[in-house]
């Protein structure tokens, strides 16, 4: 009976971005040739390039949050100062909007937005209610 024929093995080279044949040998050739050594420092100066631009956005990121949640916490503060909250009572109720007391330089527009910040904490309390 006659033997059939099998197909050899291929070796694709990431670097050079070529099949080789799939023999050890010529795979080792390949690998200690000068054409797949500069190709493998190319790869790896261009990967350097590309991680060194990666962190180099990631701080620039970083550094714009900081600066969004620095202008956020001083407006806020600058908000939050205007109300008086009530001072907690011994039976630990929840407090309602009513109680709290602008002073005299809040103007409507602030009034509005407390309120709907205390509708929304309320939501969020009635909703962890529910799931317990």
């Amino acid at each position: 009976m006659t033997e059939y024929w099998v197909s050899q093995a291929k070796h694709w080279c990431p670097y050079c971005k070529i099949f080789i044949n799939g023999s050890k040998s010529s795979v080792s050739a390949h690998d200690q040739g000068l054409k797949h050594k500069d190709s493998m420092n190319r790869f790896l100066k261009e990967s350097r390039k590309k991680d060194k631009e990666k962190h180099h956005e990631d701080a620039d990121v970083m550094k714009q949050l900081r600066e969004i949640e620095k202008a956020a916490y001083t407006s806020f503060k600058q908000q939050d100062s205007a109300w008086t909250y009530p001072k907690p009572s011994a039976a630990k109720k929840q407090p309602v909007a009513s109680e709290f007391v602008p002073t005299a330089e809040d103007t409507e527009a602030q009034r509005q937005q407390h309120e709907w910040q205390w509708q929304w904490y309320q939501q969020q309390q009635q909703q962890q209610q529910k799931r317990r």
